[in-house]
């Protein structure tokens, strides 16, 4: 079960990883999990409008679609591969600034919250539902260019 939390949380965290040719938000991002590599990519082109598509090692996807077109002011929906859905709302409708929420079945409500108010810059800190963190921080203050590193 927490190995399955913690591949459903690298599908649904926008930027958790190194950013594919320097562009997050237009060509995806890719994860290093224990399992390997999840590789992330931007439904065309555009992950913060259109969502994107996470494809698992071992060949399984999940596929992440922004709430309303607009996944940094409404949140978005990550269709699991096992059938379920983790929803992500963002709070005071500026995830960027203000952090989300994010619904993850069968396991509870991760909270994650900016660093500064400012996710992009500085990283975010989520609280998981099971108990312990995760702490990501922009890899050279620069989330949406280079990704983030998480621990």
């Amino acid at each position: 079960m927490a190995a399955r939390g913690a591949s459903y949380v690298a599908a649904s965290v926008f930027a958790a990883g190194r950013c594919n040719f320097g562009n997050c938000a237009k060509d995806g991002w890719t994860v290093n999990t224990p399992d390997g590599d999840v590789r992330v990519r931007c439904n065309f082109g555009n992950c913060l409008k259109e969502g994107w598509v996470a494809d698992f090692p071992g060949g399984k996807s999940a596929r992440t679609t922004c709430s309303f077109g607009d996944c940094f002011k409404d949140g978005w929906r990550t269709e699991l591969p096992d059938g379920q859905s983790a929803s992500t709302r963002c709070s005071f409708n500026n995830c960027p600034k203000d952090g989300w929420s994010t619904d993850i079945p069968g396991l509870g409500t991760a909270t994650t919250r900016c660093n500064f108010q400012d996710c992009l810059k500085d990283g975010w800190t989520t609280d998981l539902p099971q108990g312990g963190q995760v702490r990501c921080r922009c890899n050279f203050q620069d989330c949406l260019s280079n990704g983030a590193s998480c621990d």
